[in-house]
């Protein structure tokens, strides 16, 4: 990952298992060694394209994709989804962007900017 286009890559590492009994659907992610995390896999797309994530508590979720560039009807339905049938509060949900070109325009936020 890396907190914007001309900032220098950067990594973390994780161990992740899934829940057992969980169908797949729920994951327990370590990073550093000591710090827990659960996630829970929503929906996958049928040909893996894209995946909804979701955490406890319905306040974080991500929209996952192989691909860096999401039609924008998708996008829209998917977290329309994520809000309609998961009941996940898609109010702070932040569409990051993808390409440089992307940076400042309407629909796109960079995380960690105020």
């Amino acid at each position: 990952y890396r907190d914007g286009f001309g900032e220098p890559l950067q990594e973390i590492r994780a161990r992740a298992s899934v829940d057992p009994d969980s169908g797949n659907h729920g994951w327990r992610t370590w990073f550093y060694r000591v710090v827990p995390t659960h996630s829970r896999v929503l929906e996958v797309a049928p040909d893996y394209s894209w995946a909804l994530i979701g955490y406890p508590g319905r306040e974080m979720a991500w929209i996952f994709a192989r691909k860096p560039d999401m039609d924008k009807a998708l996008y829209k339905e998917l977290a329309e989804r994520l809000r309609d049938e998961y009941g996940v509060n898609t109010d702070k949900l932040k569409r990051v962007p993808q390409h440089p070109e992307q940076v400042g325009k309407l629909g796109y936020e960079v995380p960690n900017a105020r």
